[in-house]
């Protein structure tokens, strides 16, 4: 027994449903693979921010998951303006060294 996806499968013809072009299931899978990362790597480029800088923008810790959760496709697609990782001065790596 072989399995064979055709494209008819992933994507049906325009017609199908009306005037509509509908996704197919492959898409749709696709689709919600990629927003539940986009919404992850939000989450994690939020929570790697300090609290004054949360409280800047208004929010607070225990909010950051339900703000990540009423943004919408298109602001999803931002790119975090901090890196994940957190930049240390050089003089803290110099206090650091000293202790």
């Amino acid at each position: 027994m072989s399995v064979c996806i055709t494209s008819q499968m992933i994507t049906p013809a325009a017609g199908a449903l009306g005037n509509k072009r509908t996704d197919g299931l492959f898409t749709r899978l696709l689709g919600s693979v990629v927003t539940k990362w986009r919404r992850h790597r939000m989450i994690a480029a939020f929570e790697a921010m300090d609290d004054r800088l949360l409280d800047d923008i208004g929010i607070t810790r225990g909010d950051i998951r339900d703000v990540v959760n009423g943004f919408d496709t298109r602001e999803l697609q931002m790119v975090p303006v901090a890196p994940a990782t957190r930049l240390v001065s050089a003089n803290h790596m110099a206090y650091q060294a000293a202790a």
